[in-house]
């Protein structure tokens, strides 16, 4: 695995956000099993000890609020049933697809960080996420999110690279 530090792993959805993560967990609930089995994997393979002390998701995400930009903490999640963590800050919506209307209650959508943190409750791992706002939802596209794709790479790397918090790459 590349860049584990204190046993923590960065998961993130997709290559395209993020070169050199050590799992790349896909979008919707597929996210859920890849983690699962990543885990399990590496339990079961060659050190039957092996559970990350944190699992860190760093990822893009659309906005429901226009004027909110760059990276965030999350610390709270949903998937439009249920709500995970601590209830402050920004409210962030998980859903299976790319979001293109306002969907009520909500601050952030994504497409992964709430199933994340669902395997990491179960397995009493330290969640820890981290999203890059890259379009606005009702004014977006894929084409704008691709523009913002390489600029959240960079704010993540750049804040990684000025803190101890989480993870040396």
């Amino acid at each position: 695995m590349t860049g584990l530090k204190n046993n923590n792993i960065l998961v993130v959805a997709l290559e395209d956000e993020y070169q050199g993560a050590d799992l790349y967990c896909g979008v919707g609930e597929i996210c859920k099993q890849k983690l699962n089995e990543h885990i399990w994997q590496n339990r079961l393979g060659c050190n039957r000890k092996y559970k990350p002390n944190k699992v860190i998701n760093y990822g893009t995400c659309g906005t429901f609020i226009p004027g909110i930009k760059g990276l965030h903490r999350i610390t709270t999640f949903s998937n439009g049933v249920e709500t995970k963590g601590d209830g402050i800050g920004l409210k962030l919506l998980t859903q299976h697809k790319f979001v293109t209307e306002t969907i009520p209650g909500y601050d952030l959508v994504d497409c992964e960080a709430f199933f994340l943190k669902q395997i990491c409750d179960a397995n009493d791992i330290e969640f820890v996420c981290y999203k890059y706002v890259s379009d606005t939802v009702g004014n977006n596209s894929k084409e704008i999110w691709r523009q913002f794709v390489n600029s959240g790479e960079q704010a993540f790397k750049e804040y990684i690279n000025n803190t101890d918090e989480l993870y040396n790459f």
